[in-house]
């Protein structure tokens, strides 16, 4: 029997879009591999469709991804993996997947983890990290309890050393399986490469405080009055030697 399944595609911009593919039941393990990227200058972030394939410099759209003048890997990120086909079911008695595609990604972080955790279905917490030369990788395989597994991936925390180094929270994943392969029509994969993405937080500058402005060479209050003091001493004995003279 024919299925509907659709892969979350993540646009760096934060939104997102459902991809529906026709597919066969498989309910073979699958291996997710996030590469965890970051945009140095979020001026050069652009929207960039993950199709479950590593991205390499051939492809002309998402190779920004890769391109290490623009971009790096982040270690030390956490993310939870959710069996979401529970939820995912629930939520497509209410709404269509495209409507529960933008659900997701509209949705804060932590009201999404509120509205999972009912379900009880974390599956495990990955951590990325320095893989075969790459940083920013984490990887998980998941056994599927039917062929529309739907798999839910949430970034949940940054470890102290970075936190302060990236702005925003990369948009969660939310994948409905099987995910059609893109360059071989009728079949499917059984690993998909997942690239969330974040900016960097540009280092602030500080700024010089402004020079005091430069004042006149003015005596204090005391020194006023002492040379005030002097003065007045001089005038007065100039007067008395006056009068001396005169008389």
């Amino acid at each position: 029997m024919l299925h509907l399944s659709a892969l979350l595609v993540i646009l760096s911009t934060g939104a997102s879009l459902l991809r529906p593919v026709k597919a066969v039941a498989d309910t073979n393990p699958v291996t997710f591999i996030l590469h965890k990227r970051v945009f140095k200058d979020s001026e050069q972030l652009k929207s960039v469709q993950n199709n479950g394939l590593v991205v390499d410099d051939n492809d002309a759209d998402a190779k920004d991804l890769i391109d290490e003048n623009l971009t790096y890997g982040l270690n030390d990120v956490t993310f939870s993996v959710y069996d979401a086909t529970q939820y995912v079911t629930d939520n497509l008695g209410k709404m269509s997947q495209e409507d529960l595609l933008k659900k997701v990604t509209n949705t804060d972080n932590a009201k999404l983890l509120s509205e999972i955790a009912p379900y009880n279905t974390l599956i495990q917490e990955v951590v990325t990290k320095n893989v075969n030369g790459e940083d920013g990788v984490a990887e998980l395989t998941v056994n599927p309890s039917s062929e529309s597994s739907a798999y839910l991936l949430i970034e949940t925390k940054l470890s102290p050393a970075i936190k302060d180094k990236v702005e925003m929270t990369a948009t969660p994943m939310l994948v409905i399986l099987p995910i059609e392969n893109p360059t071989k029509k009728g079949t499917y994969l059984n690993t998909i490469n997942l690239y969330p993405k974040n900016t960097a937080i540009k280092p602030v500058t500080p700024t010089s405080p402004p020079s005091p402005p430069i004042k006149p060479d003015l005596p204090q209050t005391g020194e006023a009055k002492t040379i005030m003091g002097v003065f007045g001493l001089v005038v007065i004995l100039t007067a008395v030697l006056l009068w001396q003279k005169k008389k």
